[in-house]
């Protein structure tokens, strides 16, 4: 089953939400948005395994992103 994404959701952290429906780049919205050329890559350390990359910090924001998909049964 091919999953079906909504769209994607970015949260800052003065508690900013930023909605991004049917936007295949969400790093190019947000740039846009925010109108900045610029991003780096925000992570998270792990306790096993290697860290994972969980947003961009765009203008001193630090937004964590997030994919929003459907829930089915």
């Amino acid at each position: 089953m091919k999953d079906k994404q909504l769209g994607w959701l970015g949260i800052d952290q003065q508690g900013n939400k930023y909605v991004m429906n049917q936007v295949k780049y969400p790093r190019k919205w947000l740039l846009d948005y925010l109108c900045r050329k610029r991003a780096s890559v925000m992570w998270i350390d792990r306790k096993s395994g290697p860290p994972a990359r969980i947003g961009w910090i765009i203008a001193g924001l630090w937004i964590s992103v997030y994919r929003v998909m459907p829930l089915e049964s």
